[in-house]
């Protein structure tokens, strides 16, 4: 039995003495005292006078003793117990609940008479009166509901009138093109004068990588925006954000290889410590063997740009006067510009000296004397801190020598950037450059750019810098080669014609249908519906009182027909847009698919009916391996079945982009393996398929993206579209290998050659060029291996490559 039963018990069997008012409180406290020993009661079980005295009056609604809120009062008024236990809170919450119960219309002393006539007809008539007063009361409180909704209507009509769209004022029916600002329009590139630079082409406002050296003719107002901040950065930026000061009185090196940004790090730290009243003197210093002749350049640099400073502070500028350039002098002037502008102190960062190793002993005495100067500035209380740039050479010296310990504080050195690096870089200085409307859709790859970096980490031997990479990708960028920049400036055909299938089968088909067939040939009206989705995409919504709106209300008049876009209501009560709920449904559901919200705007802009339909174009891939089949089935039977298997799992993969990720995963792993298996039977080999891909010789370019789908990795929904990518673009490495490997076989097996991989690769790529027609670059490419081998392993490997080169020169005579 639960505690309420017990309780319930209880004020069954003590009714009269709870409503009594002559009943003392002692005795019924006794009595529950009683209550609790003779059913043993547990302590959690146990209740309370109060629980008592609620369940009492419970128990007389229930029985009909208390029908009305006046007898409510009149009990627990009447009852000692029920006075002293029944908080006013209590009364007043059963009071609502008897309010709330509808007292019998008949009892039972008028069952009895319900046969009599005069009876019926009287409570025929209460029962009349009693719907008559409830239905007046219920119409009444509907009647004061609807003059409230009719108030707020009102008001919000006002509202409304208030703040009218313009679009309300244009016609029905318009043409939406005669609406919008021919302002937007870029200017043609055939009316441009001059032949376009690679940035103008890509709709960039300036030159992103104006000189591989620093910071260099980049506006400091960019700086924040383009400089990569990697560890070393982080570093000085603490330091320079809380404790600046702690920089005076050290001089600190900073190695790194060329080009690794230690001209960068200056120049920003510079940039940054100027705004905390701090001035910077950068030095660039011409490396010459002859320390007291560098140390006077050094005075010399300083002794110009503390004039000029001064000069360009009203001042008297010093070089007016034949002065003699010394350490005096220079403070003097260090400390009247200090003065005149309130300085808490000098950054001087010297650069150059580093770059000649001949004279790199003059260098180093010099970094000793700089010691000297900088304790005669401190003793006349200039606060200096000195950067110094070396090389990974210098450091070798530096911590090798005891003698230089005491020439500066501490070695900072620049470690080789991650891929993460080199791909903000990119990322930071084509969005810094970017026009605020620009008319390119520019998307970086991130795979792409990932191959760049891992090409040059092998070519480097890890050893990567900012600079490297710039050279890699500025000479593609000036060609054009934007997609071996990881650059990509448009939409693949593939990509558009999947969005527009999956739009027509969303929730937005039909607005979706209404836009395409009203932008029919109008590109104009295209790219301004882009420009408007995107702006209110970025922004949330977009104000008819902005430029866009003004420059582009036939887009806007075309989407809100559409139903694309929505009037929303913003806090400063002014008329605004954005994108309807059905069309931000469409956008999650296409981006959990892999393609961003970015790239659906981006197809918004292009013309869908010039994109071929899936069943009449051919597949590449496919005609490859058709070409291998018809080359190699007679004499290679064994990689027949597994070309059928590539081929069945690849036609599923290019009909059906809408394949569950399960599936899309298991098909490309099957396609992957078939191709991989081919290979493996050509070579001999008995590794497993991702065992081969790590350990091959084979130069596969991109192991680390082939082993991924062949062990199977997942793609999330926003990576699937990159995944696709992914596999398209193994299989055509892999298919390049097969076709490459078949052809060698013909000349050399390279199953029983019995080489190191290295001999294996240089005979293969031999006998590729031989293939290709470019016999003497095959046998100078296999001459040259065979003489730098010949020191080292002449007896075991000179032998087959001179077989190598007579079956060559065999096969050449036939």
């Amino acid at each position: 039995m639960s505690k309420r039963d017990h309780i319930k018990k209880f004020v069954k069997q003590n009714i009269l003495l709870l409503t009594s008012p002559h009943v003392s409180i002692n005795l019924i406290k006794n009595k529950k005292v009683q209550y609790f020993h003779r059913h043993n009661l547990k302590s959690s079980d146990r209740f309370k006078n109060r629980e008592i005295a609620k369940e009492t009056i419970e128990y007389l609604i229930k029985t009909s003793k208390i029908k009305t809120p006046e007898d409510l009062t009149k009990f627990s008024k009447s009852s000692t117990f029920l006075s002293k236990y029944l908080h006013d809170r209590d009364i007043e919450d059963l009071k609502i609940r008897l309010e709330g119960i509808k007292p019998g219309l008949i009892t039972v002393e008028d069952l009895s008479r319900l046969s009599q006539e005069e009876f019926i007809q009287r409570k025929t008539k209460e029962f009349r009166d009693i719907a008559i007063k409830e239905a007046k009361i219920k119409l009444e409180k509907e009647r004061g509901q609807l003059k409230k909704l009719k108030s707020q209507i009102e008001e919000e009509k006002k509202i409304v009138e208030k703040f009218k769209s313009e679009l309300d004022n244009l016609p029905e029916v318009i043409n939406p093109e005669d609406y919008i600002s021919k302002t937007n329009e870029p200017i043609p590139i055939d009316q441009r004068e001059g032949k376009l630079l690679w940035w103008e082409k890509l709709g960039l406002v300036d030159d992103p990588f104006p000189t591989k050296y620093g910071l260099n003719r980049i506006p400091e107002d960019r700086y924040e925006e383009i400089v990569v901040k990697t560890k070393i950065f982080d570093i000085y930026l603490q330091t320079i954000s809380y404790r600046p000061e702690e920089l005076f009185g050290k001089t600190i090196i900073i190695a790194g290889q060329f080009g690794s940004g230690k001209t960068t790090l200056f120049q920003y730290i510079a940039h940054k410590l100027s705004a905390l009243s701090i001035y910077p003197i950068m030095a660039i210093l011409d490396p010459i063997d002859d320390p007291e002749m560098i140390r006077r350049n050094m005075y010399s640099a300083i002794y110009d740009e503390i004039s000029e400073a001064l000069r360009m502070r009203c001042s008297i500028d010093p070089r007016a006067r034949a002065v003699n350039i010394d350490k005096s002098n220079i403070v003097a002037l260090l400390d009247h510009l200090k003065e005149k502008c309130s300085l808490k102190g000098y950054l001087l960062t010297i650069d150059g000296l580093h770059k000649a190793e001949t004279t790199l002993d003059s260098s180093l005495e010099f970094v000793k004397q700089l010691q000297n100067f900088h304790e005669y500035l401190d003793s006349k209380g200039i606060n200096i801190a000195i950067l110094v740039a070396a090389s990974p050479y210098w450091k070798r010296k530096l911590t090798h020598d005891p003698s230089y310990s005491g020439s500066y504080y501490r070695i900072d050195e620049i470690p080789p950037i991650t891929f993460e690096d080199a791909y903000t870089l990119l990322e930071k200085r084509f969005k810094s450059y970017m026009r605020e409307e620009t008319t390119v859709p520019i998307f970086f790859n991130k795979r792409a750019i990932e191959f760049a970096y891992n090409y040059l980490s092998d070519k480097l031997g890890g050893n990567v810098y900012f600079r490297d990479f710039i050279d890699y990708i500025l000479p593609r960028l000036e060609k054009g080669e934007y997609e071996e920049a990881g650059i990509s400036v448009s939409i693949d055909m593939d990509a558009l014609q999947n969005i527009d299938e999956l739009l027509k089968k969303s929730v937005i088909k039909e607005s979706y249908l209404i836009y395409r067939n009203n932008t029919e040939e109008k590109p104009t009206l295209r790219k301004a519906c882009v420009r408007v989705l995107e702006s209110i995409y970025k922004n949330n919504f977009s104000l008819e009182e902005d430029e866009l709106f003004f420059k582009n209300k036939g887009a806007f008049w075309l989407l809100r027909k559409c139903g694309l876009i929505q009037r929303v209501k913003i806090n400063k009560g002014k008329v605004a847009w954005g994108l309807s709920k059905d069309f931000l449904a469409a956008l999650e559901s296409l981006n959990e698919r892999g393609f961003p919200p970015e790239i659906i705007f981006r197809s918004f802009g292009m013309d869908i009916k010039s994109v071929p339909k899936k069943k009449d174009k051919e597949d590449t891939r496919l005609a490859v391996v058709d070409n291998i089949l018809a080359t190699w089935e007679s004499e290679w039977p064994e990689i027949v079945p597994l070309m059928q298997q590539f081929i069945n799992n690849h036609k599923i993969l290019i009909a059906d982009y809408e394949l569950s990720t399960d599936l899309l995963v298991s098909y490309s792993q099957t396609a992957l393996e078939s191709l991989v298996n081919a290979i493996k039977i050509v070579l001999g080999s008995n590794m497993t398929p991702s065992e081969w891909v790590r350990k091959t010789w084979v130069d596969l370019q991109i192991p680390d993206v082939i082993e991924r789908i062949l062990i199977g990795e997942i793609p999330s929904s926003s990576t699937r579209f990159i995944y696709l990518h992914d596999y398209y673009q193994s299989t055509d490495v892999l298919l390049e290998i097969l076709s490459g490997l078949l052809n060698a076989n013909r000349v050399v097996n390279l199953a029983e050659t019995n080489l190191d991989w290295r001999d294996l690769r240089v005979l293969y790529d031999g006998i590729a060029a031989y293939n290709q027609g470019g016999f003497i670059q095959s046998v100078d490419l296999i001459s040259d291996h065979a003489e730098k081998k010949r020191f080292v392993q002449a007896s075991i490997w000179l032998s087959p490559f001179i077989l190598g080169l007579i079956i060559l020169n065999n096969f050449l005579r036939i």
